[in-house]
């Protein structure tokens, strides 16, 4: 049972997903259903990436596959009644079920009572009581319809390494759909003149994290105003960001005193921003504005000299790459990836190059989330402690290796468009 591609894939797949959930699939996954007349604001939003999608990594692929675009469980894939008909099912017994999540996982302590938030806190050593709520649902939805080849894409590095042995009824690789932004963002080769930097940070920052906060932090209570480019929208105070860390901040002792105070003085900061105009800081508990006029504030970026990369994760297990890190090699600048362990490995397998000649970037290889935070901070104090013009003349050194990863997204927009998701070397050989 094959469908066939007309006019866009949505179209097609609007007949056989439901609605409002953000799981797209070219097999009908379930009982049979009609649309829903109205779609939310963020059904449109993923209908519109889907679409993309369809003209990118999709293109001809007509094997079972299925792509979620949402975050958490997948509630239809739970559903008792979501038993595949007799000839789907056979189809896809015979062809396997490949699943693409666009989204990171979404992670849980099994011994937590209430886990209210996206995705967990983790060090390695709990690795074995961790588990996914979006592999949960799927590896339900396999056993219920005696499914034995299900494999399942995420952007999670090294994700069978830690959760394979906990779903073993799911193939797991690292395939990270979702960054298809080099695949479709309008590039701008520009090279900033040494001469343009005067500050030597850039931080910018919007959904609260907590550790974008200690960062945030540390830069505030460090540094003089006109030493960094700082976005920080929330009020901000010690005892808040001593209350959302997984650690204790003693761990940090060196610099303890300068995190507290810079967590006390970002709250007159706030609501501090680049390019975006805001009337008020907001409380932590408030959804930051989901605002895209944006995200590229390229004046900031060229009077820094170097960005810190605050990723969307920091204390998990695996690695994780959005489109945060694209900004800084677009705009030709060194940067330090705030994320989990292994990132900076995860850029290199996509083909681009870091600054491990020119500073210390044993960071990337420390799993103890703790460790790896003093480590970023002594390379901020190590970068912090030149002067503007020995970073003016670091940065003239370092233009070959910025460079490089500036022509190198333009590779990748070749390179990720040449072949369906299926057959792409470059999604196979991420690990």
């Amino acid at each position: 049972m094959r469908y066939s591609h007309h006019h866009n894939l949505l179209e097609e797949h609007d007949l056989l997903n439901p609605n409002n959930t953000g799981l797209y699939s070219n097999y009908p996954l379930g009982p049979a259903w009609f649309p829903l007349r109205e779609k939310t604001k963020q059904q449109e939003g993923w209908d519109s990436m889907f679409i993309d999608l369809g003209k990118t990594f999709f293109k001809g692929v007509n094997n079972p596959y299925a792509v979620y675009m949402g975050v958490g469980k997948i509630g239809y894939l739970e559903l008792p009644s979501t038993i595949l008909d007799v000839k789907p099912r056979n189809r896809i017994r015979k062809k396997g079920l490949k699943i693409y999540l666009l989204e990171p996982l979404s992670t849980y302590n099994i011994h937590e009572t209430n886990p209210q938030h996206i995705y967990a806190n983790y060090e390695l050593d709990d690795i074995a009581d961790i588990r996914a709520r979006e592999l949960d649902s799927i590896s339900i939805f396999a056993e219920r319809n005696e499914l034995p080849d299900v494999t399942v894409y995420a952007p999670d590095y090294r994700i069978n390494e830690f959760f394979g042995m906990t779903y073993p009824n799911l193939n797991l690789y690292c395939s990270p759909v979702g960054w298809i932004y080099p695949a479709t963002m309008k590039i701008d080769i520009d090279i900033p003149e040494k001469t343009s930097i005067r500050a030597k940070f850039w931080c910018g920052n919007w959904k609260y994290g907590a550790h974008r906060h200690l960062i945030a932090s540390y830069l505030a209570g460090r540094f003089d105003s006109n030493e960094i480019n700082l976005s920080w929208i929330y009020s901000s105070s010690p005892s808040m960001l001593k209350n959302n860390l997984w650690f204790n901040l003693k761990k940090l002792k060196k610099w303890e005193n300068p995190i507290l105070n810079g967590a006390q003085k970002l709250d007159l900061l706030a609501p501090q921003t680049m390019g975006v105009k805001m009337k008020r800081a907001l409380d932590i508990t408030e959804q930051a504005p989901d605002l895209h006029t944006n995200t590229n504030p390229k004046s900031y970026y060229d009077e820094s000299f170097c960005a810190i990369v605050n990723e969307t994760r920091f204390a998990q297990a695996t690695g994780l790459l959005t489109e945060k890190i694209m900004m800084p090699m677009l705009n030709c600048k060194p940067f330090i990836m705030v994320g989990p362990p292994g990132n900076l490995e995860y850029m290199k397998r996509w083909g681009f190059e870091t600054f491990s000649d020119y500073w210390d970037e044993s960071y990337d290889k420390e799993e103890q989330h703790d460790k790896r935070l003093a480590k970023i901070l002594g390379l901020i104090d190590w970068i912090g402690s030149k002067s503007i013009e020995e970073l003016q003349d670091l940065y003239e050194r370092m233009l070959p290796t910025l460079m490089f990863n500036q022509v190198r997204i333009l590779d990748l927009q070749e390179q990720l468009l040449a072949e369906p998701i299926t057959k792409n070397i470059l999604f196979k050989r991420l690990g």
